[in-house]
């Protein structure tokens, strides 16, 4: 406020400042927003390279690549389970202990099982599209690597 004497104020003066005043508060405002988004899309950035690195690593696992890997051990156990009757009936048919009977079935169901137990994470990285490998010695993204070029494969071949 701008004070003309004791009491007396200058009104167009007052709301002039007062204006001024809250227009510089706003772009102050504007200006911590921008450092706010500035901040927010440097954490995410940080998060995408960490979570990338974490893939790379085969620390984390894509969702594809899991359910590739999952795909072909479900259908090897079920293919053990479709096989176990004619697996088991030539072992049992002559069989009148039911302990002895119990004891071969439940020796192909445990094998059956033991193909869902064989968690290797190594798997799911050699399915993933997104890994290192050691190659010259130098490290290298697999997924950055060219194909190689069929010309020279068949110049080779030749040359064998």
């Amino acid at each position: 406020m701008d004070r003309v004497s004791h009491g007396v104020y200058d009104l167009p003066l007052s709301i002039q400042s007062y204006l001024n005043y809250i227009k510089e508060q706003s772009k102050t405002g504007e200006e911590l927003s921008k450092v706010t988004e500035e901040i927010l899309l440097i954490r995410a950035r940080r998060q995408k390279a960490e979570m990338d690195l974490d893939i790379i690593k085969g620390n984390v696992h894509r969702s594809e690549d899991v359910e590739a890997i999952m795909n072909d051990m479900l259908a090897s156990f079920r293919a053990q389970l479709l096989v176990l009757p004619n697996k088991v009936a030539p072992l049992i048919i002559a069989q009148t202990e039911v302990e002895l009977i119990k004891t071969i079935i439940k020796k192909y169901v445990n094998e059956a099982l033991q193909e869902l137990s064989c968690y290797d994470p190594d798997m799911f990285y050699s399915k993933s599209k997104n890994k290192i490998t050691d190659e010259n010695e130098d490290m290298k993204v697999a997924e950055d690597k060219e194909p190689p070029d069929d010309k020279k494969h068949k110049r080779n071949r030749k040359q064998d």
